[in-house]
C-alpha cells in the first residue's frame, strides 16, 4: 500500500521537498519499527543477563542483536 507512493517520493528526491519528505519518512519507519521490537529486545538481554556469565552475555547479546538488525533491514 505505501511502497508505490515512497517510490514516488523516492522518484522525485532530487527535489528538496521530497528529500524532505521521503526523510521524514524514513525516520517515522524506523521510530515503529523500534517501539515494535523494543521490548522484546529488552525482555531477551535481561533474560540472558541472569543465567550467563559476562564473556557469554556479551556473545549471545551480540549474535541476538545482529538478529535484530536484521529485522531493520528487510
Amino acid at each position: 500500500l505505501l511502497k508505490p507512493v515512497l517510490m514516488e517520493i523516492e522518484s522525485r528526491s532530487s527535489r528538496k521537498e521530497y528529500a524532505q519528505v521521503l526523510a521524514e519518512c524514513h525516520k517515522l519507519y524506523c521510530e515503529q519499527r523500534l517501539s515494535l521490537v523494543k521490548g522484546i529486545v529488552l525482555q531477551r538481554i535481561s533474560e540472558f543477563a541472569k543465567k550467563e556469565a559476562l564473556p557469554s552475555l556479551t556473545r549471545s547479546g551480540c549474535a541476538y542483536l545482529m538478529q535484530v538488525k536484521l529485522i531493520f533491514v528487510v
